[in-house]
């Protein structure tokens, strides 16, 4: 199958191309003349119903059942790709009403004929592929994009990209450099972005952990061997996480270091919910544990509480404990999120059901970390703050109590409950327990 003018028209689409009135009519032309003889006729049958919906479509589901049966591969891709480009396009015109209700319908109704519910096998052709490829291409360059490819990357299989050597053949040798080339650039702008959010909407990437896989299948196509600066920045990302990564884990005491392990490679793509969490096994068990050993998670939980804030005057901190987690496949090479913490409540809550035996150092960590951080926030912590206080000398302990006595307006609390709020039972009777211990022991 040679390559087809309307093909060689949409190839020619990136972000950094100019949308002016020409180009945007060629594509659009391009776009209604696909291969697909179910997909030119429900294109063109769409536009003159004057309809976004498929099922509004005269023979519409009828054509795409036949599409699916005889040429699937060619099909799909070819609707796949309309509907990630045309969202581009739609994204960036705003001031042509005719042309962007065109732009609309075309990506509504390719977005239709592409949705699949059972695998695709991985017989595409090598059209078919290059369409695919470019697709994902710019899904690490346009959010719209991306969203496209969502609702059916799980039902194709990943044979984009022949790894064959094709430098015997100038076209497919220049496509796949091309590529490789916006890849690199896509890799770059996603890993430098700005966390808090600064870097403006159109200037962001998504270039994803699953396309490195892409890049490095296209530069063994291509005959590249050495490894590019994608791949050395990942390399380099991968030994530092690592690095940090057995330096946390060992300062964490080994009564629950495998837990501490198993929920920081836990990932929400897995489809865990974080309030299932008090009924895990390997969170309950800690509960049953001795006083003495409670008191030694529970220590390490405050001390991680003040290494590792998730946030720094409203900004992310890029070294939280997220960041030691694994990366999933699916995310953004820039994605970090906020699990960690809420992970460790339940930790929390299992080890503070009843009172815990610390040393004075430790335990005036825990009370100035509880008055941050409110998971620590349980009357059996002034337990058993009274208990170090009758066993051993404990000045540390009675600096923290007198801190926690003065009411202290800094507590990150979720909701309105705080030291400032009539109905917080913790903030309203915690100060004056405080108080009567001080006037006992101090």
């Amino acid at each position: 199958m040679t390559t087809s003018p309307s093909d060689m028209m949409i190839a020619t689409y990136e972000l950094q191309v100019e949308l002016d009135i020409d180009y945007l009519d060629r594509l659009t032309a391009a776009f209604l003349e696909p291969q697909s003889e179910e997909l030119h006729t429900i294109l063109h049958r769409a536009l003159g119903a004057k309809t976004f919906e498929l099922g509004k479509v005269p023979d519409g589901y009828e054509l795409r059942v036949q599409a699916h049966q005889r040429e699937p591969h060619l099909f799909l891709s070819e609707a796949i790709e309309r509907t990630a480009i045309a969202s581009s396009v739609c994204g960036r015109v705003h001031d042509n009403e005719e042309r962007l209700r065109v732009l609309q319908v075309i990506r509504h109704i390719c977005e239709a004929c592409a949705r699949v519910y059972s695998t695709v096998p991985a017989q595409f052709a090598v059209q078919d592929m290059d369409r695919l490829l470019r697709t994902r291409t710019l899904a690490t360059e346009d959010i719209r994009a991306s969203n496209t490819l969502i609702f059916i990357r799980s039902h194709i299989a990943d044979a984009f990209v022949i790894e064959d050597d094709v430098t015997g053949h100038p076209r497919r040798t220049a496509l796949y450099n091309k590529l490789i080339t916006r890849l690199e650039t896509a890799e770059q702008a996603t890993r430098q972005q700005k966390e808090d959010n600064n870097t403006a909407f159109e200037a962001r990437r998504y270039f994803k952990e699953e396309d490195y896989e892409m890049l490095a299948q296209l530069r063994r196509a291509v005959g590249q061997s050495m490894l590019g600066p994608a791949e050395q920045a990942k390399s380099q990302r991968n030994q530092e996480i690592t690095r940090r990564r057995e330096k946390v884990i060992e300062s964490i005491s080994h009564v629950w270091r495998d837990t501490f392990i198993y929920l920081l490679d836990l990932d929400e793509s897995d489809g865990f919910e974080v309030s299932a969490l008090k009924n895990d096994p390997n969170v309950t068990a800690l509960a049953e544990l001795s006083k003495v050993e409670r008191g030694s998670i529970t220590a390490d939980l405050a001390r991680l509480r003040f290494e590792f804030v998730d946030m720094t005057n409203a900004t992310a901190n890029p070294h939280r404990l997220d960041t030691l987690s694994p990366r999933s496949r699916g995310r953004s090479v820039d994605y970090v999120g906020f699990l960690m913490w809420s992970k460790l409540e339940a930790v929390a809550q299992a080890v503070l059901e009843n009172p815990i035996g610390v040393n004075d150092a430790d335990m005036a960590l825990i009370i100035k970390a509880a008055q941050e951080w409110r998971p620590l926030c349980e009357f059996e912590l002034l337990d058993s703050a009274e208990t170090t206080l009758e066993n051993m000398p404990a000045h540390q302990t009675l600096l923290a109590l007198r801190s926690l006595a003065d009411r202290p307006s800094h507590c990150i609390v979720a909701g309105d409950a705080g030291p400032n709020f009539d109905g917080d039972i913790w903030w309203n009777g915690a100060p004056a327990r405080a108080r009567e211990l001080i006037s006992r022991f101090a």
